[in-house]
């Protein structure tokens, strides 16, 4: 709870993977992927209940070994390829609302393949986003480090074409503007704001910003590999 607000974590982890077979659960540095994403959210000082939305038997008996609450089996038609992440938050507060009586004031979103994302960024970008009172959603972000303005795209014939006009490149990095891109590990919302428009309010969208060591997002067995490295690093 943060200023009487009453905070509900929802953790997403669907039970197919296309790039990676049972990714949300394969073992990383000897334990579950999802594991460290659970044992962040119950070590926050501010979270009220940590709730993972799945539809993967495995799934829900691994993230109930390591604390989360699993209050439901997530439809099939919410952990289809084709389902968004919006739709499978408004069926977890919809069914908290009926069917537990359970109301929260704000969520923050926590995807399984942010490993090294720890309750210090949780609570922190919790922190932040109450300090802005003109936010209405939070999205952490890491800074890019490629130069846009020296993007190609390729046409149909094959050749390499500027993504940006000539006219408007900036080729040297320290004449090019700071630029930031979402790193999935942390997306906040006002609950009000979010069943209203049925999404994330992106008109009022404050940052929290994130160094590229804790941005890592596993999608590949080469992210896995780093993530592992990183680890045992710390550990």
């Amino acid at each position: 709870m943060l200023n009487s607000e009453k905070i509900l974590a929802i953790i997403t982890a669907r039970g197919g993977s296309k790039g990676i077979l049972h990714k949300n659960i394969k073992l990383l540095n000897g334990k579950p992927l999802i594991s460290y994403t659970i044992e962040s959210a119950l070590k926050s000082k501010l979270i009220d209940e940590v709730i993972v939305s799945t539809d993967d038997d495995k799934i829900s008996e691994i993230s109930k070994q390591y604390g989360a609450t699993v209050p439901f089996k997530r439809p099939k038609i919410f952990a289809k390829d084709s389902s968004s992440s919006e739709s499978v938050i408004i069926h977890t507060l919809n069914w908290l609302e009926t069917k537990n009586q359970k109301f929260f004031d704000l969520f923050i979103l926590l995807q399984p393949t942010s490993p090294l994302r720890t309750y210090k960024h949780i609570d922190n970008a919790l922190k932040c986003f109450n300090r802005n009172k003109l936010a209405n959603t939070l999205y952490s972000v890491v800074e890019v480090k490629q130069i846009p303005y020296k993007m190609k795209q390729i046409n149909k014939n094959g050749f390499l074409l500027d993504f940006i006009p000539k006219q408007k490149v900036i080729k040297r990095r320290q004449d090019s503007p700071k630029l930031y891109y979402p790193n999935g590990a942390i997306y906040i919302s006002k609950i009000d704001i979010f069943k209203k428009l049925k999404g994330f309010d992106e008109s009022a969208l404050f940052p929290f910003i994130m160094n590229e060591h804790d941005s890592i997002d596993i999608d590949s067995e080469l992210d896995f590999f780093f993530a592992e490295s990183l680890l045992r690093k710390i550990n």
